[in-house]
């Protein structure tokens, strides 16, 4: 589908939120200058908020605890997708049968360790965000967050130590993962310097104060926002920012919001490769969903796409760029302390 799409014949940037990897599959979209990024979060701390984010207590009639002491290894996953060892699934293991071979997950977690260029650690997020701007030789300006979409502590269960025993034991798969990445940032951190590290942490903590500062932001409950700044759930906090400008406002939109403003984006942008008005839907473009729909208008179509590609070869060999930077990750549920 996104190679017969205006995004592909556009160039991708980047691909990012949630998805199931497929390293292959990615591989055929993004360029071959690529970096490849993701994150891991305690399994434990992930598989309490996950629960509550999505809801299962009200799906299955049980506490976290309860369903962590009753429901077995091998039960079907909430929704199809959600369950144990939400990680080693989105890292791309191929079924719920093999989740629990830890002959398949082994070579799951090597394979990763080969292709992704960081994985970062929930844990250790200012060690991570460094790696990050140094990996992608971007400015720590750069890589400065919010911590949106977290839960407020009012929504967060605290689990009993046989609960907890019982869960790690289940989520073995998902802790030979954490567990693996964790070794691998230390090892990158050391490689990198620790006081090299200290110093950039001293940094971007200070470019952070300085964002909040000038904003000003206030941590508001979801229920009383609205608006570009109101997170989707209910259970989570936003920030509001006092101070108007944009850049204040892009820091703290919510994500839905935020990825519903680069649609926007990239909709006028194709608009004006093809020469169309931006209030033509996106079926007006060519290689369209309506693409086949009328034979006659094929071939001003193809014309279009010619004529789109030339702009994108001439706009290419004028800058003097081979291809663009590129990043793709896989967001599993580690990030946000949700």
């Amino acid at each position: 589908m996104l190679k017969a799409s205006p995004w592909n014949k556009l160039g991708v940037n980047i691909m990012a939120v949630h998805m199931k990897w497929d390293h292959q599959q990615v591989k055929k979209v993004m360029p071959l200058d690529t970096a490849f990024v993701s994150i891991v979060r305690d399994p434990i701390e992930l598989f309490e908020s996950l629960y509550t984010y999505v809801k299962m207590d009200k799906a299955y009639h049980m506490t976290v605890e309860e369903f962590a002491l009753n429901v077995s290894i091998d039960a079907p996953r909430h929704l199809g997708y959600i369950g144990y060892n939400q990680m080693v699934w989105d890292f791309g293991i191929p079924d719920q049968k093999q989740i629990y071979n830890l002959t398949h997950v082994s070579q799951l977690v090597r394979e990763a360790e080969e292709k992704f260029d960081l994985v970062m650690v929930a844990e250790r997020m200012e060690e991570s965000q460094v790696l990050l701007s140094h990996l992608l030789c971007w400015d720590l300006r750069d890589v400065i967050v919010l911590k949106l979409n977290a839960r407020s502590s009012k929504f967060k269960k605290a689990m009993s130590e046989e609960s907890q025993k019982v869960l790690r034991d289940k989520l073995a798969p998902d802790y030979l993962l954490y567990r693996t990445f964790v070794k691998r940032l230390d090892e990158l951190v050391e490689d990198f310097g620790r006081k090299r590290m200290a110093r950039e942490i001293t940094r971007l903590r200070a470019l952070t104060k300085q964002l909040m500062d000038t904003c000003e932001f206030t941590k508001v409950s979801s229920n009383l926002m609205t608006g570009a700044n109101k997170p989707w759930s209910s259970m989570v906090d936003g920030y509001k920012p006092s101070a108007g400008s944009s850049k204040c406002q892009q820091f703290s939109r919510s994500e839905l919001s935020f990825i519903n403003f680069l649609r926007g984006l990239q909709r006028s942008e194709v608009s004006r490769r093809f020469g169309l008005p931006d209030s033509l839907g996106l079926d007006a473009l060519p290689l369209g969903p309506q693409l086949f729909e009328n034979p006659a208008s094929l071939t001003n179509r193809i014309n279009a796409l010619k004529k789109m590609l030339v702009y994108k070869e001439n706009a290419a060999k004028e800058s003097g760029v081979s291809g663009p930077s590129t990043i793709a990750t896989v967001e599993t549920a580690a990030l946000g302390e949700k």
